[in-house]
């Protein structure tokens, strides 16, 4: 089962970058968890608009937005995972044992690599600590806090290994509350198909179009 959708960072919003490349990665659940950046670019002034589109009409409603340092896109974050797209194969209940797949049709797992911070809550200590809610992956995070609890910014500890369905990023707690804050993943190969496991694939995509005529 393979996906084919495309990522575009449109340089017109980040001034006259380009060169952006990245595969769009779906977990078991069928949600868009990530791009997983292939070349992050360079000569953007400001953060490009990303496209995501998938020619097959499977899955809808991701936003994701680039973030940038040094005129490169260092990341993605996704503002809505959508619901639908094609995924990995799913075989039993457990969906937290199956690896996402990216767009070339390769496994991958996810890790932490930054925490947008929607809110901020108030009340938190710097010894509470995130987790991810979903998986229970190894995820270990804890806050920076100013003199009010809130939350001004993350210490990763532990980025998570192996995160297979995006993550709900959950704060234990006894005095905090009101905080949101959202988790920004990238992606590192489980496995390197070989060129006739890519042969193949490269046919199933092809047929994607013809299913859906």
């Amino acid at each position: 089962m393979v996906m084919l959708m495309l990522i575009v960072m449109d340089g017109a919003d980040g001034g006259a970058g380009g060169g952006t490349l990245g595969l769009t990665v779906v977990d078991a659940l069928g949600q868009l968890m990530g791009i997983y950046l292939q070349n992050s670019g360079n000569g953007y002034a400001s953060a490009p608009y990303v496209s995501i589109e998938d020619p097959c009409e499977n899955g809808t409603g991701a936003v994701a937005t680039s973030n940038i340092e040094d005129g490169k896109v260092v990341s993605v974050t996704m503002n809505n995972t959508g619901s639908g797209y094609l995924g990995p194969e799913v075989v039993g209940d457990n969906v937290c044992s199956i690896n996402p797949i990216d767009s070339s049709g390769s496994s991958v797992v996810g890790y932490i690599v930054g925490v947008n911070i929607l809110n901020t809550g108030v009340g938190y200590a710097t010894t509470d600590l995130i987790t991810d809610s979903v998986c229970a992956s190894d995820v270990e995070i804890y806050p920076i806090t100013d003199s009010n609890g809130r939350i001004a910014d993350v210490n990763i500890v532990n980025p998570g290994s192996a995160i297979r369905i995006y993550p709900r990023l959950t704060i234990n707690t006894q005095d905090g509350e009101g905080a949101i804050l959202e988790p920004i993943l990238n992606f590192k190969p489980v496995e390197k198909p070989s060129v006739e496991n890519n042969m193949n694939k490269v046919k199933k995509v092809v047929l994607c179009a013809e299913d859906h005529g």
